[in-house]
């Protein structure tokens, strides 16, 4: 009699019932995990991923130095110690600056004193060295200190006609806060630095004189007294 109760057929279908709902709840599950880790799926992937997607530089091609993308403009240079410097994003100002057309891509030169010259003005405008190709790509976490979100810190620099460097120093989250994209809606050197001044970047009349750009060098560049 007990061999009968337990193998009734509502004992059977409600056993049956389970492993289905069971199954059901796992195939949901191991689909949210899915769509959740998908990089191009609408659901809530990692921010700081799609952050870094946005700002990715356009490809540039190994012959040529500029690369025009859908929303900004990449320069490299590669120096003969090696490696590569990278310009991004580059408006108007930085191509101007150096000798570059705004609007055709520039070939790459075979001469190796021109190409580390070309990699000296990109530095007073910035751009950052990198060893290997794949190194562009590595994106830094930011760190909390003091209860805040700090980030890279990232350069800027104006070189006005008259001497000296102004120079703007912030963590990236910091420059975010104080809008310093508008430095690439100057037209001119000249305006640059005023916009840098007014963003509360340093000058300084010896370009020596600053750990950033002590060791920058450029045919043209200027130097003035510290109290200019």
């Amino acid at each position: 009699m007990p061999d009968q109760v337990a193998d009734s057929p509502s004992i059977r279908t409600g056993a049956f019932k389970t492993v289905v709902v069971f199954l059901c709840a796992l195939l949901t599950l191991m689909f949210w995990m899915n769509d959740w880790k998908s990089p191009t799926s609408s659901g809530n992937h990692h921010p700081t991923e799609s952050a870094e997607e946005d700002d990715t530089c356009p490809p540039v091609h190994p012959q040529l130095r500029t690369a025009f993308g859908s929303k900004s403009t990449t320069i490299r240079a590669w120096p003969s110690q090696g490696g590569f410097y990278s310009l991004h994003p580059a408006g108007v100002v930085e191509l101007d600056f150096l000798g570059l057309d705004r609007f055709t891509e520039a070939p790459r030169s075979d001469d190796p004193t021109e190409e580390d010259a070309l990699c000296q003005r990109m530095r007073a405008m910035g751009a950052e060295w990198f060893r290997h190709e794949d190194d562009i790509d590595k994106w830094t976490p930011p760190v909390i200190r003091d209860g805040r979100r700090v980030g890279k810190q990232q350069l800027w620099f104006g070189w006005p006609e008259n001497g000296g460097v102004w120079v703007l120093e912030l963590e990236e989250f910091e420059a975010d806060r104080k809008g310093v994209g508008r430095i690439y809606n100057a037209c001119n050197m000249e305006e640059r630095c005023r916009v840098l001044e007014r963003l509360g970047a340093t000058f300084f009349g010896k370009a020596a004189d600053c750990r950033h750009t002590k060791d920058i060098d450029f045919p043209g560049r200027k130097e003035l007294e510290p109290n200019r």
